[in-house]
């Protein structure tokens, strides 16, 4: 059996986690680095809790030991010894670390193989996670890097190796920043908490200074935790300043490129972007949603040699007539806050002094 404590150690260092609870169970929040080789489907334990409340413990676990047997049983057993034999460094969870995960255990021993269960399961581990999303950010200096829309925030984020909150959430935290499915809540907050774990760790004594790109609350439909956030609105602020040509490069290169040649069908895109803008037509107004909304059909239309100059019109009008305002009254509010200006390669030199 693995303690809390050994579970943090061997988390930290990359150890692969056999989560042996229902698809649906997994999906609604794990332990990172976990694979999900379940030892009922979703449909068996959904049998098995109805004959639970039905018949009692006793027929629930009978039923749970037929349904799991002959072939069935022989293919998780060969896919969690293939899931052991591929990574050396392994341990055993269900949610409680109880049955599920002691039956798994037995079961491998029987064929030779030994495997360390989670004390407490995934219950525990998620206990753990939630308490160090409320402690660590309050020991860390926290520092914020601010600036509009297309500055290269998140690329310098990336070049320092800083921790990357729009990774986490999948999301690049703008209305035009979705990048896919994001994450369920409890794996976006076992995630974030987990590399603020590694954050504080690899940093040695004292109080470590932790840069942040500057984000509102919500990430695409993720929420900030609230210790985290109340601790990044008192940080100090770092302003990145890049000239307008330039930000429409490189969003040009970011909104436009880069997810076309990840594989995004031009149409696809196109309509996805239009759906964005109806989502923002309150806030910008109806006569300069209906103008941002011809200029990025146009760009879509043009001829190839024309595309650049069209998305480049659509991305400027969406700079300075919605995002532009939008961050001049939130850096406002962050006056107080402000403690340097300046160009990229400046911000980063101070980072690296810290």
């Amino acid at each position: 059996m693995i303690t809390l404590d050994e579970f943090e150690v061997r988390l930290l260092r990359g150890a692969k986690c056999l989560d042996v609870r229902a698809p649906i169970e997994f999906g609604n929040g794990c332990i990172p680095n976990s694979v999900n080789l379940p030892i009922l489907n979703d449909d068996e334990r959904a049998q098995v809790g109805t004959c639970y409340k039905m018949k009692g413990q006793v027929a629930a676990v009978e039923l749970g030991y037929h349904l799991v047997s002959g072939s069935n049983k022989e293919q998780k057993l060969t896919a969690w010894r293939e899931m052991m034999k591929a990574n050396s460094d392994h341990y055993l969870t269900c949610f409680r670390g109880g049955q599920r995960s002691r039956i798994t255990q037995e079961w491998l021993a029987d064929c030779g193989l030994q495997i360390e269960r989670l004390e407490g399961g995934y219950k525990a581990a998620r206990s753990l996670f939630l308490q160090w999303l409320a402690e660590i950010p309050i020991q860390c200096e926290i520092r914020i890097i601010s600036g509009v829309t297309g500055v290269g925030k998140t690329k310098l984020i990336k070049r320092m190796g800083c921790l990357d909150l729009e990774k986490l959430a999948n999301h690049r935290g703008s209305a035009f920043g979705g990048l896919g499915s994001q994450p369920s809540v409890a794996n976006f907050e076992n995630a974030l908490a987990v590399e603020l774990k590694k954050f504080t760790r690899k940093k040695g004594e004292g109080k470590p200074v932790l840069w942040l790109e500057d984000e509102s609350r919500m990430i695409g439909s993720l929420t900030l935790p609230e210790p985290l956030y109340n601790a990044m609105q008192a940080a100090q602020v770092y302003v990145l300043e890049v000239d307008l040509r330039e930000r429409i490069e490189h969003l040009f290169s970011e909104y436009v490129l880069e997810r076309l040649n990840a594989g995004s069908a031009a149409l696809e895109l196109k309509e996805t972007y239009l759906a964005n803008v109806v989502k923002i037509s309150k806030r910008l107004g109806g006569i300069r949603a209906k103008e941002l909304a011809v200029r990025l059909s146009l760009a879509f239309e043009s001829p190839q040699f024309d595309q650049k100059t069209a998305h480049e019109s659509w991305i400027t009008y969406l700079l300075t007539e919605y995002y532009d305002p939008l961050y001049q009254q939130a850096l406002e509010r962050k006056k107080t806050r402000i403690q340097w200006r300046g160009s990229y390669s400046e911000l980063v030199e101070v980072i690296d002094c810290h």
